[in-house]
């Protein structure tokens, strides 16, 4: 996992022989250590779950999907065969705990997502839904 943040000329490398091994998560506290940012403290929130319906979907971003699921009152981000659940901060606003992401749902005025915005390690990654 490479991060660059090319406005303060910083990035890290992590290199990890091991699917299994979190190099994603590894890479963006490095990336916030070196850039002096305070590492990310996020705090759960409870919303209606009914509020997950107009986020569940398929997003696309260059070749990357993501499917926004859910399952019974939790909601989950899924990338290829890998499940994680996102917790809401915000009505829009949702992290993980496996590792330090963000997601926001972008919404249209009926609150139906149109796309998400995946933040990682100073990155955004705009994902538009195609169903």
């Amino acid at each position: 996992m490479m991060l660059i943040a090319p406005d303060a000329r910083a990035g890290v490398v992590v290199l990890i022989n091991s699917d299994a091994t979190g190099a994603s998560e590894l890479a963006s506290q490095l990336l916030e250590i070196v850039l002096g940012l305070p590492l990310g403290d996020h705090k759960e929130i409870t919303v209606d779950p009914k509020l997950y319906d107009g986020y569940i979907g398929s997003y696309e971003v260059s070749s990357i999907m993501f499917s926004i699921v859910r399952d019974g009152d939790h909601l989950f981000a899924q990338i290829n065969d890998h499940k994680n659940e996102i917790f809401p901060e915000g009505v829009r606003d949702y992290f993980f705990k496996a590792f330090d992401a963000q997601i926001t749902f972008v919404t249209d005025g009926n609150g139906r997502a149109t796309e998400l915005i995946l933040h990682e390690g100073g990155t955004d990654l705009h994902a538009n839904r195609i169903k």
